[in-house]
């Protein structure tokens, strides 16, 4: 995993998640900071804003596309790192269905993340004391009540920044 670390092209979504992790991982010395490393500015024409269908299907490709080169970084990792990553890999996985509820509306869309995270050994979600909204989410997650609730709630929730 050493060596030159770069974005990955042509992922307009979610790069800076994938750099970051591989990035912490690589770093010798991390200090902590008070520092405000970037703003998110929201706007109507921001990449986040934008509503129409191919852009949200763009943003959760890419999106899957993060989690399924970090999951696979995986295996290549001494345990701590591994483990580290691992973490990673659970909250943006955590993030991709939370996303696909929002953006799509739709029981069929969660489904098909579901299957395909499934098919990865992503779903359902690694049972590990994260956070408490992980440990809930991912209780919900799991039952298909809890994911009907979630798509009837989830939508209408303003997301916490």
């Amino acid at each position: 995993m050493r060596g030159e670390l770069k974005f990955t092209p042509d992922i307009a979504y979610g790069e800076d998640e994938e750099f970051t992790a591989q990035l912490m991982l690589r770093a010798e010395h991390v200090y902590v900071t008070t520092a405000k490393a970037y703003f998110y500015r929201q706007h109507e024409a921001s990449a986040i804003q934008q509503s129409n269908q191919q852009k949200r299907e763009r943003r959760l490709n890419d999106n899957w596309d993060v989690i399924l080169h970090l999951h696979a970084l995986c295996d290549k990792l001494p345990q701590n790192e591994r483990l580290a990553l691992q973490r990673r890999v659970a909250q943006l996985s955590m993030d991709y269905i939370y996303n696909t509820i929002v953006l799509s509306h739709s029981s069929q869309a969660l489904d098909f993340c579901l299957q395909q995270m499934r098919a990865e050994g992503l779903f359902p979600l690694p049972d590990r004391n994260y956070s408490q909204k992980y440990k809930w989410f991912r209780k919900l997650t799991n039952t298909a009540l809890g994911r009907q609730l979630l798509l009837h709630v989830l939508p209408y929730h303003k997301r916490e920044r």
